[in-house]
């Protein structure tokens, strides 16, 4: 439990910033000490202890500080502390593992710093793509180009041995006649050139992509000059321009009938206006007046006056009475000469007639008035009725002439189309095509564009041609996604200068291979110089975006917090305390690209290339790796007791010491060295990469005789030096983000300096120096190794991983020891908050 304390220990440490001058070293719980923290830091070489509780960090519980930070001295103030806080006693052991993580694995621990720019790439909106079929690029061969020829010559005999030499055939026999010239003088030129192209399968692909391209170029030109010949096109635009003409002069007289239309609905609403007005003046107008006539009227010279007012209004009414058709009675008013109030009355009563009468004569003449409005409305109404009829004639007339110009129009395209349908047939069939990016998708692993998807559409390349020539041709759009068929280098400065030249491929459905070179989608990748910088790769990661959108893309180095790994594990082997296997170790390495270039089987070498299979890829010197081993970090069986022989007796008697090549690595202190890359082999469809490595180590080993701990007069020396160079197979097999695995087999030679000490493959079974020295030397050693890995957490920056080992004696399988360990891969330096 103590030893997956300690593990959890690590793994839960906090890995804090610098604040100014004041360098936080982390913090660790105290183990029995259940909600206690210890934590460090340093200041102008002082370092600084403090315990407190989680649940209220702020209150101190004990600290110390020291000058003279070494092992004793912190063992002592911190049981010092423990006594006086009434805290549960630690183990001493515990105390050293404390003192190991603050004095020496945070002390390499720098602030991170956010990566700067790596590159800039600029990609482009559009671009040219060809197809072809027959072939997938990685192995054409000469059947291809067999197959290619009877396919675009179906009419031409092409004899079988075309197969035997297809750099001697006479191309120019396959041009259809003396007009179509498709295989010209440049042409041959060119395929003589070719066959000296190496390797053979280079020079076969490009025959074919040269016979493609020749083919649909000679056509193209053929079908320009003929569709540039045809006359009828002058006949097309002067139709076209009068059929243009006609529907502005249409358009004129449809305004004018909507002009007309509404003049009309005025007038009428107009005339019924008027009509409504005379049905209200008539509705004034009674049916008869009152009785007024007068007769026998008697009068005196008093009465005179009145009787000339009631013979005037008479008068006056009578006149009225011829113009208003307004009936009376005939009755006789009788008036005496001496009833003047009565007089009076009736001159009363005949100016409310009169007034009526006036009314009634105003009324008319209303009506009248409108009537002479209607009938002057009516006039206009009728002339701009008679207008619309004549406009709507002309418009129909207009229109005739339209449609029999459009009928005209599709006869002669109708006429055109047929004789260009032909060279039409041949642009479609065009290898050449036009293409839209819609979206990528890269991933950047280890200085390696390693996977690029990239999606669009694209169509014949002659497609707006084609349908400026035949608009009723419907052209297939192709859905395409490009990938890369291997690994493509990205960190030094001539991958970049190089990388336009590789060629993303699609295969489509219908048996055409498109493939797009990636200088086209890249028009422009800056990389950024650095001093001193070599690789201008950008940090590992998976980038997707869309186009044209965001066509402009910036990648970033790696952060400094992720340069350095370091691998803290523990080896279960190693509980046992008989075991030496170190308990706690680390490991700190860091993989540098070297020759970042891949090929395919086409371009291996001949005498190898049978060992690669299509759809892989090969590539040598890769990378470079250094690395940094702390085997023993506990002293329990940190030294190697070597075995010593007595000879001769009294003051004769020598002692001898002997090692053997297997104790000496399984003691190990540290080793630090790198790793080589000479060959790998890539499987991406079988999720596969396989590795040859070659490598060094300096190694060392501390010595003792039968104690623990050596004394000063043991040895000449304590320890040894060690020089191990290595060879190693690997075989990675990665799932996907989350987990992967590795099986490798590795050889080791150690050799030591033997400046007091004889190495041999074994020391058991001698007793006496003679024999041992003897025996076999044998230095060489075996590892095979199993390693797993699983990324906790997908933003997790660290993996927790189980590596089993099992090392022997090279010519001495029974012989051996064995290492399971359990551990964690995080970064070296801390985060930068």
């Amino acid at each position: 439990m103590k030893l997956l304390l300690l593990l959890l220990t690590f793994l839960s440490c906090s890995l804090v910033s610098m604040a100014q001058d004041t360098r936080d070293l982390g913090s660790v719980d105290i183990a029995g000490n259940k909600g206690y923290v210890l934590s460090a830091s340093t200041k102008n070489g002082k370092f600084n202890y403090k315990i407190y509780d989680q649940k209220n960090p702020e209150v101190e519980v004990g600290s110390f500080s020291l000058v003279n930070n070494n092992s004793s001295n912190f063992i002592e103030l911190m049981k010092q502390i423990v006594v006086e806080k009434k805290l549960t006693t630690i183990l001493e052991a515990d105390l050293e593992k404390y003192y190991f993580y603050f004095s020496k694995q945070n002390i390499f621990q720098v602030e991170n710093e956010e990566g700067g720019k790596a590159m800039e790439m600029i990609f482009g909106g559009s671009m040219t793509v060809y197809g072809y079929n027959h072939s997938y690029f990685e192995a054409i061969k000469k059947k291809d180009i067999f197959y290619l020829i009877n396919e675009l010559f179906p009419d031409q005999v092409v004899e079988d041995d075309f197969i035997s030499d297809p750099f001697g055939f006479d191309y120019k026999s396959l041009n259809p006649d003396i007009e179509t010239i498709i295989f010209d003088e440049s042409f041959i030129a060119k395929v003589n050139k070719t066959s000296n192209i190496k390797p053979r399968a280079l020079r076969y692909e490009t025959l074919y992509k040269a016979i493609n391209n020749q083919y649909y170029s000679a056509y193209s030109n053929q079908v320009y000059k003929k569709l540039e010949n045809y006359p009828d096109q002058y006949a097309i635009d002067n139709i076209t321009s009068e059929i243009s003409i006609l529907n502005e002069t249409k358009g004129r007289l449809v305004n004018d009938n909507s002009t007309f239309y509404t003049e009309i609905l005025r007038l009428e609403n107009k005339i019924n206006e008027y009509e409504n007005n005379i049905k209200s003046y008539k509705a004034k107008l009674p049916s008869s007046l009152e009785n007024y006539e007068l007769e026998n009227l008697t009068y005196n010279t008093e009465t005179l006056e009145e009787i000339e007012e009631i013979k005037r209004l008479k008068n006056k009414i009578d006149n009225y009475h011829e113009s208003l058709p307004i009936p009376r009675s005939d009755n006789v008013i009788i008036i005496s000469a001496n009833e003047e109030n009565t007089l009076r009355n009736i001159i009363d009563k005949l100016k409310a007639i009169n007034t009526k009468l006036e009314s009634y004569s105003l009324s008319l003449s209303s009506i009248q008035s409108e009537k002479n409005n209607i009938n002057h409305t009516n006039d206009t109404l009728t002339q701009k009725k008679e207008f619309l009829t004549n406009s709507e004639q002309e418009i129909e007339s207009v229109n005739q002439i339209i449609i029999n110009k459009n009928k005209d129009l599709d006869n002669l395209k109708s006429i055109k189309y047929k004789e260009v349908s032909k060279q039409l047939d041949q642009l479609i069939k065009t290898n050449k095509h036009q293409f839209s990016p819609v979206s990528i998708q890269l991933e950047i692993n280890r200085g390696y564009l390693e996977n690029i998807i990239v999606n669009g559409t694209s169509s014949v390349f002659e497609h707006k041609t084609i349908i400026d020539k035949d608009p009723t041709r419907k052209l297939p759009i192709y859905h395409l996604k490009f990938i890369n068929d291997f690994p493509i280098g990205i960190s030094a400065k001539k991958d970049i200068e190089r990388i336009g030249n590789y060629k993303l491929y699609a295969r489509y459905e219908n048996g055409m291979h498109f493939e797009l070179k990636l200088g086209d989608l890249t028009s422009i990748i800056t990389e950024q110089l650095e001093l001193d910088r070599k690789d201008y790769s950008p940090k590992d990661g998976s980038y997707s975006f869309n186009l044209p959108d965001e066509n402009k893309q910036v990648f970033k180095k790696a952060d400094s917090k992720e340069i350095l790994q370091i691998k803290v594990f523990t080896d279960f082997v190693g509980i046992s305390e008989e075991n030496p296997n170190g308990l706690i170790q680390l490991e700190i390495d860091k993989e540098i690209p070297l020759l970042t270039k891949r090929i395919q089987r086409p371009y291996v070498w001949i005498p190898f290339r049978w060992l690669v299979i299509n759809q892989s890829n090969v590539g040598v010197f890769n990378f470079f790796k250094p690395q940094f081993i702390y085997s023993k970090i506990e002293n329990n069986n940190k030294y190697l007791q070597v075995k010593s022989f007595t000879s001769g007796t009294g003051e004769d008697e020598v002692t001898e010491y002997g090692v053997s090549s297997l104790q000496l690595k399984q003691f190990e202190i540290f080793s630090i060295g790198a790793d080589f890359n000479l060959f790998l082999y890539d499987i991406p469809n079988g999720k596969s990469t396989f590795l040859l490595n070659t490598g060094f180590r300096f190694g060392r080993t501390d010595l003792a005789s039968n104690e623990e701990e050596p004394e000063v007069n043991d040895f000449p020396r304590s320890f040894t030096n060690t020089i191990q160079p290595s060879l190693e197979a690997l075989w990675r097999i990665n799932g996907d983000e989350r987990f992967g695995i590795e099986f490798s087999y590795g050889l080791n030679w150690l050799l030591s300096d033997e400046l007091f000490f004889t190495q041999k493959g074994n020391t058991d079974g001698y007793n006496d120096f003679s024999s041992f020295n003897a025996s076999k030397e044998n230095n060489g050693l075996q590892r095979f190794t199993l390693l797993a890995y699983l990324n906790v957490q997908k933003e997790s920056t660290g993996r927790l991983f189980f590596r089993y080992r099992f090392n022997s004696e090279l010519d001495d399988f029974k012989n051996n020891y064995a290492q399971l360990q359990l551990g964690y891969t995080t970064y070296l330096t801390r985060a930068n908050n």
